[in-house]
């Protein structure tokens, strides 16, 4: 048990660059991730009374997508490698079937 926690671990501080690399594909730059971030923030009923509520959620959105993929990525190369390394390697009959 204590392995995998090390390992989860690991996968987050060495996935950093595919999570710059996933934040440039969505962002560009720093200035539109604090803007989105902003976004994140801001209660929605506030931007609703200012006319930017579609600015607030396309921010929201890229954000949570951020998230959401950075996530997948490592809870993916998790299971790949609990599957592959952590069990006992790898069983013929089972990539069989």
């Amino acid at each position: 048990m204590m392995s995998c926690i090390i390992v989860f671990i690991v996968l987050l501080v060495v996935n950093t660059p595919v999570y710059i690399l996933i934040g440039k594909l969505f962002f560009r730059d720093w200035e539109g991730f604090w803007d989105a971030f902003d976004w994140f923030y801001i209660p929605n009923l506030f931007t609703l009374w200012d006319r930017e509520y579609w600015m607030d959620c396309w921010g929201q959105f890229r954000v949570m997508l951020l998230i959401f993929l950075c996530l997948g990525c490592v809870i993916g190369e998790f299971l790949l490698i609990y599957k592959f390394f952590m069990q006992g390697g790898l069983d013929p009959v089972a990539l069989m079937s």
